[in-house]
């Protein structure tokens, strides 16, 4: 995401909106958090939640998206494997009521195939587009593997089930990357300086 993206009035309303939905997930789950309460929390008039998103389960897809753009979407384009899961595990950890409740609800349709979808696609480009490689039967068998994994262990680390720091987190998911996978990617495309992305973290981010 640009700079400039990053720090629009919508983007910053979307933060905003986010931030109190993580709150009050805090001691409600949820499935029982109403459109009113968030407005509440928020500070955000209840038209202009709607001017944003649909509903509240819209809020974490966007939350979500935002997480991997500046994080593991960016790997062997301008980031190393690490750095890439170092971003987006920060930026998810600053939310992580929000999403360990969303993704414990029978009610919400899990964001869980929809990343791997994203996450797919995100590969076959940076292989085809930025690294100007083929993509071997070898690879495509990894590029649809992984994003399962990926989803899987992050959602335990999230949840506690994991008992590692971020840094050895993020240190443990770039090791057990399939090995024709990793070598394709961990050197980016792009050199530090031509990033096409903000390095602005989430928790870098001051909402209004």
């Amino acid at each position: 995401m640009t700079n400039q993206s990053m720090f629009s009035k919508s983007y910053m309303t979307k933060l905003r909106i986010a931030e109190a939905m993580n709150r009050l997930c805090e001691n409600t789950p949820l499935k029982k958090i109403r459109i009113e309460d968030i407005v509440a929390e928020s500070g955000v008039s209840r038209s202009n939640f709607y001017h944003n998103f649909d509903d509240k389960y819209a809020v974490i897809t966007w939350l979500g998206e935002v997480c991997h753009e500046n994080g593991i979407f960016r790997i062997g384009r301008d980031l190393t494997w690490y750095e890439g899961h170092l971003n987006t595990t920060r930026d998810m950890n600053r939310f992580k009521c929000l999403f360990v409740s969303a993704g414990a609800g029978s009610d919400y349709d899990s964001p869980v195939p929809h990343f791997v979808r994203k996450r797919q696609d995100n590969l076959r480009e940076t292989i085809l587009e930025y690294q100007r490689m083929e993509l071997t039967e070898e690879l495509e068998f990894q590029i649809c593997a992984l994003p399962h994994c990926e989803a899987a262990m992050t959602g335990m680390f999230r949840r506690g089930e994991l008992t590692y720091d971020t840094e050895t987190f993020c240190r443990l998911m770039t090791e057990f990357t399939p090995r024709e996978l990793y070598h394709a990617l961990e050197h980016p495309a792009m050199p530090a300086h031509t990033r096409m992305y903000s390095d602005e973290r989430l928790d870098e981010i001051k909402p209004l």
